[in-house]
């Protein structure tokens, strides 16, 4: 679990997000981090040179 901060911050350096970027999304309220939501990455082989993670999904609630 994680706070909304460490999760925007960890989406700036998987995402390689400029500043604007990652600005956006945290002023994008309807986008908000939920407590207990999840936020998920996978790896695509042909993204990129090397292949890179890919969000998947950002602060869904299951319930």
């Amino acid at each position: 679990m994680s706070h909304s901060v460490v999760v925007l911050v960890f989406r700036k350096r998987l995402e390689r997000l400029s500043e604007q970027g990652s600005l956006s999304i945290e002023s994008d309220k309807s986008r908000e981090v939920h407590n207990c939501s999840v936020t998920h990455y996978a790896y695509d082989p042909d993204a990129g040179k090397q292949g890179k993670l890919i969000l998947q999904g950002f602060g869904r609630v299951y319930y």
